[in-house]
């Protein structure tokens, strides 16, 4: 950590961030508390500020500013961990640094970190990426409803017996080839009928497929907790759903949900869910939609957070 003098900044240079956080961090409270703590930061010096003092420089009744309420600590965090390697720009290389001093009341100052913006790109901008459900529901198409029955966007949709309807079906057709298959094999030895080479690779080629189909929907399935689905699967041009178990009152339920984020790099790209092959195997991660082999980020189907996966994203290559 270093002062402004250390840096050789001053808190004059901290202006034009101002305007920044006006263009990049979305509209609410945290941009609101942001700008104020910025602007007094310019007006006073680097000291430490009161809710009070930072809600009264942006115009808002400082009685209201104290509570939590109006922007929670955890929120405010988040929006500046997101944003800050872009609210740092206008000082040329040192990067910014929220902190927070517990107390009554909480006091709140910037400061400067020693890291240059160089040696960690997007790092801090990317360190956490939250999902959300889509305003876009995810349906299924005619091929979808036959492969995946018994399910919705709803817990309520969900039909247990149903839904392992398939998993039967292909048990019993993977079954039905295996003795298909014996029965081509040993025929010679008991009918003495003619071994028929073909027969045997087609039925053995059937089996197989259908070993690999219950392997990839339902292993998967019940080793991830979570499947994504095909684009034949869904009815409509965008892909990103998942076939996701979720618990309450122990019972489980699998429900349809697409979930989206934005994406920390762009700004106004949206992030969606895709595979991770090739170079993250049995995974499914978040791609960039304007940059989906460079913006990718994990994805925790429990807490929804992702973090950067790419190499540049991670190492400034």
């Amino acid at each position: 950590m270093q002062s402004y003098e250390e840096s050789g900044l001053s808190p004059h240079n901290l202006g034009p961030i101002a305007q920044t956080i006006e263009r990049h961090v979305r509209s609410g409270p945290a941009g609101a508390f942001l700008k104020g703590l910025l602007l007094l930061t310019v007006e006073s010096g680097d000291g430490w500020y009161t809710r009070k003092q930072i809600g009264g420089a942006v115009g808002l009744e400082p009685e209201r500013c104290t509570a939590n309420v109006w922007v929670s600590n955890k929120l405010l965090f988040e929006q500046f961990e997101i944003h800050r390697n872009r609210l740092s720009e206008a000082l040329g290389g040192p990067l910014l640094a929220l902190r927070h001093r517990d107390g009554n009341p909480h006091e709140y100052r910037m400061e400067v970190i020693e890291e240059a913006s160089e040696t960690i790109p997007f790092l801090l901008e990317g360190s956490v990426l939250r999902y959300r459900l889509s305003d876009e529901a995810p349906q299924l198409s005619i091929f979808g409803k036959a492969l995946h029955p018994g399910v919705g966007t709803s817990r309520a949709h969900y039909r247990k017996w149903l839904f392992l309807t398939p998993f039967f079906a292909q048990l019993i057709l993977a079954g039905l080839a295996m003795v298909l298959l014996a029965l081509t094999a040993f025929a010679p030895l008991v009918l003495r009928v003619p071994f028929m080479l073909s027969n045997y690779l087609a039925i053995g080629g059937f089996g197989a497929l259908v070993i690999a189909g219950i392997w990839t929907r339902w292993g998967r399935l019940f080793d991830d907790r979570v499947l994504l689905l095909g684009s034949n699967d869904l009815a409509g041009a965008t892909e990103g759903v998942v076939l996701d178990r979720e618990r309450a009152n122990d019972e489980t339920f699998m429900v349809l949900r697409r979930y989206v984020a934005p994406c920390p790099i762009c700004q106004t790209a949206t992030v969606r869910l895709a595979r991770g092959e090739p170079e993250f195997r049995r995974r499914i991660v978040g791609r960039c939609e304007e940059s989906p082999r460079e913006h990718v980020y994990s994805f925790d189907r429990v807490t929804l957070e992702g973090e950067p996966l790419g190499r540049r994203l991670l190492a400034g290559g």
